[in-house]
């Protein structure tokens, strides 16, 4: 994560060996409040020990049970916390972003989010990314920083997920 006076950055590589059809969910954390229980902006059941106020979503359409995807992000929202609501939007149409990958999936995703959308340049941003299902209802399955509640259990893909751990900077 870095920034600079107009923009947010984020960037992460995964260790994907396969191209299966996931979503990439990332929750900021940068004002009082915010959302933490239920399911996420997605749907998905991750819960947050602090209030995050916007996600960023991308779903990456890869294979699904034998059947081929594009191999490509196919969804890239931006999901305010506002008023108790989830105000989506599309990312392309507030900020940037580019990947690379195919059909050994999602390589590397480079992100770039005006601080005008989120409301101005805070003090100091929380992140957390993870990976969860394709589809409402799915959790987690990893996260960066590693979360203790997406380590393998019994029914990984369809627990709920609590986020303790978050990264965070600075902001000067």
């Amino acid at each position: 994560m870095d920034y600079d006076d107009n923009f947010l950055y984020i960037a992460f590589t995964t260790d994907n060996k396969a191209s299966w059809r996931i979503a990439y969910g990332v929750a900021l954390d940068y004002k009082e409040g915010g959302y933490t229980t239920g399911q996420d902006g997605w749907q998905r059941k991750v819960e947050f020990e602090r209030g995050i106020d916007a996600q960023l979503y991308f779903f990456w359409n890869g294979e699904f049970f034998g059947n081929p995807g594009t191999d490509s992000i196919t969804s890239a929202d931006l999901i305010l916390w506002k008023n108790g609501t989830w105000e989506y939007m599309q990312l392309d149409k507030v900020g940037f972003y580019a990947y690379k990958g195919g059909s050994n999936g999602l390589q590397s995703l480079e992100i770039a989010v005006p601080w005008e959308v989120l409301g101005g340049k805070p003090e100091k941003i929380a992140i957390v990314v993870y990976i969860t299902g394709q589809g409402a209802g799915d959790s987690a399955v990893d996260s960066l920083p590693l979360q203790d509640a997406v380590k393998d259990s019994d029914n990984e893909w369809g627990d709920v997920d609590k986020f303790t751990k978050f990264a965070e900077v600075l902001i000067k």
